[in-house]
């Protein structure tokens, strides 16, 4: 029995294709909150190219958020100079008021993906996010971070 599993396992772990290729957390929200000025700039040096990229945004808050969703603006700027100006509407629930986010206890993470099959050059890429939430600030915020993955 415990061969069957560890197989199950090694085939669980080996079926997931996609390798990080950058990743970084915000974790300064005095408060817990993510005040509309407060401007989150992410700089990602890839080495190299990659191929299929996905970028997720990873929005971690406390149970019981109040929102169904949280609008905000990314901004990819290039090594080339070009930018990617994406919105995005960050859903917390499904259409039945079921919480998409994971929780453990008091904290929840919401992984989004918000932009899929990039291909990224090599070079200094800037990934700009800005929140455009109707208020002074999103309350409840513990967390923001950003991973870019390829698929292999």
């Amino acid at each position: 029995m415990k061969k069957v599993l560890f197989l199950l396992l090694v085939l669980a772990l080996s079926s997931c294709n996609k390798e990080v290729v950058f990743k970084e957390t915000f974790k300064d929200f005095p408060d817990n909150r993510w005040a509309l000025n407060d401007v989150k700039t992410f700089k990602i040096d890839l080495k190299e190219p990659v191929k299929n990229a996905v970028i997720n945004l990873q929005f971690s808050h406390v149970f019981g958020f109040q929102y169904k969703s949280v609008p905000l603006a990314m901004v990819l700027q290039r090594p080339d100079g070009k930018q990617d100006d994406i919105f995005v509407e960050l859903k917390f629930t499904d259409a039945e008021g079921n919480s998409l986010s994971d929780c453990a206890g008091d904290v929840c993470d919401l992984i989004t993906p918000v932009k899929k099959n990039l291909d990224l050059e090599n070079g200094e890429y800037k990934l700009i996010l800005l929140n455009k939430f109707n208020g002074e600030y999103i309350p409840n915020v513990l967390a923001l971070g950003v991973t870019v993955e390829k698929d292999n």
